[in-house]
């Protein structure tokens, strides 16, 4: 079988050039060259350049054009010569090989699996058939598996090869010229790397320890001097300094040459890497919270705009500051309608006025609930967060009442459920007001600065049976219940990520036990995520992209590590995005491939951003 370098040089300034990401590499017309697959960050389009021996595009061919799906592997996997595609979709987890042509057009397809949970992060032919091989990691487990392919797109049998959440595959290639694919694997917490040498049943033949090193990392496999055996190359991270480790067929190094210098200069595999880039010129003012909806992203600010994946709309027809500072704070697709909730007015068809809860409809924003014609309805303060469970649309912030009129208010206790047409109460609410919501386990779980839970009555009087719930509690659809002890301080951020919950705020105890800022909920207790974010900062946001839990806030430090308002967790350590941003990081959301990163920010990685970028960490 024709063996590819995966390896890819690219030059990367703050912004890697307008947009384009080099995805992959591989041999699709048989001309014995490999070609290029390229990513457009802003629109998901990818493309495939036929290439000439002299390092000039023949030709090109558009492979697709979708912000959700991206391609995750590339092998021979039906012995035809041809390199076929491995393509994955975000949202469903939906992985399917295309069998190519050598036009780049796609011959068929055969889906492999449907799982969010499960990811391919690596190719290659471990049984010596011909055949290209799939690697395939559970996210939450850590268990990693061969599995061996049959030249129809079916898995022949499989072989897990570990389970370890510390432990990554950095790299594939053969090092001991047997023609046997091996593993390069790398420990996160320590930085040891060491080269598996693989039995073509997928067990472990023996294995040689390479570095232990938590500064240098494998950033690329291939035969760089035509020995047939598969060389490394190895970067230091803080200082840049990449090397070309030329191997003996033991797993030694024979000899190493400095490549270059550059901390800006990165040379990379085709996956494992984050690219920063802007959304076209940004927006005037602070980005408070982000929505997919119809096929666009929407942010809400002063107003709502619309990202159409090349240019920004304003949408904020119908939004006003009569009562309020005109911000929007919330965003959610309820019944295929697009409702916003913050601190605004809309006006009702007679002229009358709406507070702080609103639906887009036929280009413009009207009431979004009951007490249309009533003077001053909807919510008595501002909403922090909108989330759909069982089937409504459930809103939270600091207001008192919800829904109604003026004169018969319903109490909702800083947290209401609409229903399609009217707002109503949810058990009782909370003695103070709500920040962030998410689903968990079939419950809705709600954050924010309350102490207690189920706080009134439906007219209006202090509960009797009112629970404590320190500024986190759930809602099984009838009643609130604790999450343990909760915090010592506020929650303002919630996410599940590998099947547990995520709260971050600021707080330093948990359940009873320290946590600095961020901590996770397994069902039954709380427990610190790592040493958490230090410097007294805030966590804002949280979103699981890519594997990883990202955190973005009003903090500069995470486990010990700098970061600017922006870090990621990779089950192990705390770890810095790019150089992170110049201020506040306000909400995240995974879009499509990318994680749209919204804030009171200029810059993102050193470059012009205007409240808003997006990041894309190839898988």
């Amino acid at each position: 079988m024709k063996r590819f370098k995966r390896i890819l040089i690219s030059v990367l300034l703050s912004f890697l050039s307008v947009n384009m990401l080099f995805a992959e590499t591989g041999d699709f017309n048989k001309d014995g060259r490999s070609d290029l697959l390229l990513r457009y960050n802003s629109t998901g389009k990818t493309v495939l350049w036929f290439m000439k021996a002299d390092g000039t595009r023949s030709s090109y061919k558009v492979i697709f054009t979708d912000m959700n799906a991206s391609i995750v592997g590339i092998g021979d996997f039906n012995k035809d010569g041809i390199s076929d595609l491995i393509v994955r979709k975000a949202s469903s987890g939906q992985t399917t090989i295309w069998f190519m042509n050598a036009d780049g057009t796609r011959k068929s397809y055969k889906v492999l699996f449907t799982d969010t949970n499960a990811t391919v992060v690596r190719t290659g032919d471990f049984n010596k058939d011909g055949i290209s091989d799939l690697i395939v990691r559970k996210t939450s487990s850590g268990q990693t598996a061969i599995w061996f392919m049959n030249a129809d797109g079916t898995r022949k049998s499989y072989k897990v090869s570990f389970t370890d959440l510390n432990a990554t595959i950095v790299g594939i290639g053969d090092f001991n010229k047997d023609g046997i694919s091996d593993l390069i694997v790398r420990k996160t917490s320590s930085g040891q790397t060491l080269i598996w040498f693989m039995n073509a049943d997928g067990t472990r033949k023996s294995y040689r320890a390479i570095f232990t090193d938590t500064n240098a990392t494998i950033v690329g496999t291939g035969d760089f001097d035509n020995d047939d055996i598969s060389d490394l190359i190895v970067r230091r991270i803080t200082s840049g300094q990449t090397l070309i480790w030329f191997m003996n067929a033991d797993g030694t190094r024979r000899s190493y040459t400095i490549s270059f210098t550059d901390t800006n200069l990165i040379v990379a595999p085709a996956r494992g890497f984050g690219v920063w880039s802007r959304l076209g010129y940004g927006l005037e003012n602070n980005v408070n919270s982000l929505a997919a909806f119809s096929g666009k992203l929407y942010a809400a600010s002063y107003g709502v705009a619309e990202w159409n994946g090349t240019t920004w709309t304003d949408k904020s027809t119908g939004l006003h500051a009569l009562f309020g500072s005109g911000d929007v704070y919330a965003l959610a697709n309820f019944n295929n309608v697009l409702f916003a909730g913050g601190d605004f007015t809309v006006y009702t068809p007679d002229n009358n006025w709406y507070n702080n809860a609103a639906r887009f409809s036929s280009g413009s924003w009207t009431t979004g609930g009951s007490g249309t014609g009533n003077d001053g309805s909807g919510m008595s303060g501002y909403v922090n967060s909108l989330i759909v469970y069982n089937g409504q649309l459930y809103a939270g912030g600091n207001f008192g009442t919800a829904g109604g009129s003026p004169l018969y208010p319903r109490d909702a206790a800083y947290i209401a459920r609409f229903d399609g047409t009217e707002w109503h109460p949810v058990g009782g609410g909370m003695n103070s007001g709500v920040t962030d919501m998410v689903i968990y386990n079939g419950e809705l779980v709600v954050s924010g600065f309350f102490t207690r839970a189920a706080y009134l009555t439906s007219t209006g009087g202090e509960n009797p049976g009112n629970i404590s719930a320190n500024y986190i509690a759930k809602w099984n659809g009838t009643s609130w219940k604790p999450l343990g002890s909760g915090m010592n301080g506020k929650v303002t951020a919630l996410a599940v990520h590998n099947g547990m919950l995520y709260a971050g705020g600021l707080f330093t105890t948990a359940g009873g036990v320290p946590a600095a800022s961020i901590a996770k909920w397994n069902g039954t207790s709380w427990s610190s995520v790592g040493n958490g974010i230090k410097g007294g900062g805030q966590v804002y946001t949280l979103a699981s992209y890519n594997n990883e839990l990202y955190a973005g806030g009003t903090f500069t430090v995470g486990g010990g590590n700098a970061g600017n308002y922006i870090m990621r967790w990779d089950g192990v350590n705390w770890k810095s995005v790019g150089s992170g941003t110049d201020g506040n990081v306000i909400f995240l959301l995974p879009y499509g491939s990318d994680l749209i990163v919204g804030g009171s920010f200029s810059t993102a990685n050193g470059v012009s951003a205007r409240k808003i970028a997006k990041y894309y960490m190839t898988n």
